[in-house]
């Protein structure tokens, strides 16, 4: 029998739009006596954008993998076939984004975060976790690396 891995990346949508999806929803809870075909429309339109999720999924044993996404009930994403994974490496980025005001002055915001990946022997490469803090980071990807047999390489500074 086969073991598939899958593993939960994040919400497919950021807050506010987590938070779009809970006032449509509750908008068509309203309609609900009057207009029913809208509000059922409005209701799925709502549950997609507050369910949906992004994952990664591993079969080992069939050398196939597929980052999927699972929306309102149903999991979409194709397999891919692999050879062996080589490892899983942590990368620092940092972004930045310059902010203009009126008088055409400027301030520039940077963030330092961590990304991880995923690396097969052909090298493909399939973005795991992402996040600020290193050791909540590690503590994911030690799960990962346990799962899938291979180690975890660090090219991070900090």
């Amino acid at each position: 029998m086969s073991k598939s891995l899958k593993y939960v990346l994040g919400a497919l949508s950021n807050w506010p739009v987590i938070f779009l999806g809970i006032l449509i929803i509750l908008f068509s809870l309203t309609l609900i006596g009057s207009h029913l075909i809208i509000a059922i429309i409005l209701i799925i339109v709502g549950l997609a954008l507050t369910t949906g999720i992004h994952g990664f999924q591993i079969d080992p044993n069939k050398k196939v993998y597929r980052q999927y996404l699972f929306m309102l009930g149903f999991t979409m994403g194709k397999w891919h076939r692999y050879d062996a994974i080589e490892k899983i490496f942590i990368n620092s980025m940092v972004e930045s984004q310059t902010i203009y005001s009126r008088t055409n002055q400027s301030n520039t915001v940077k963030k330092h975060k961590l990304i991880s990946f995923l690396k097969f022997d052909d090298g493909r490469k399939i973005e795991l976790y992402e996040g600020k803090n290193k050791s909540s980071l590690l503590k994911k990807l030690n799960r990962v690396a346990q799962d899938l047999s291979t180690h975890i390489q660090d090219n991070t500074t900090n």
